[in-house]
């Protein structure tokens, strides 16, 4: 319930502009979660569940300022 919730907003902010991204269990677009998705820093926001970044071994990768 709670990933569909956030993959709607993903898809809601991607409508009005933003470069928004879902990253969780149910994406399986390695465009997304990919080298040139969120680890290249092509989205702006980037929305899941804890677990979701708990998962990520190379957190470092994900967080960019």
């Amino acid at each position: 319930m709670l990933n569909s919730l956030i993959q709607d907003r993903a898809k809601f902010l991607t409508s009005i502009g933003l470069q928004a991204a879902f990253i969780g269990d149910e994406q399986n677009d390695e465009s997304v979660t990919g080298k040139k998705g969120v680890e290249g820093g092509l989205f702006y926001l980037v929305l899941g569940t804890s677990e979701s970044f708990m998962d990520v071994t190379d957190v470092d990768s994900y967080l960019q300022v």
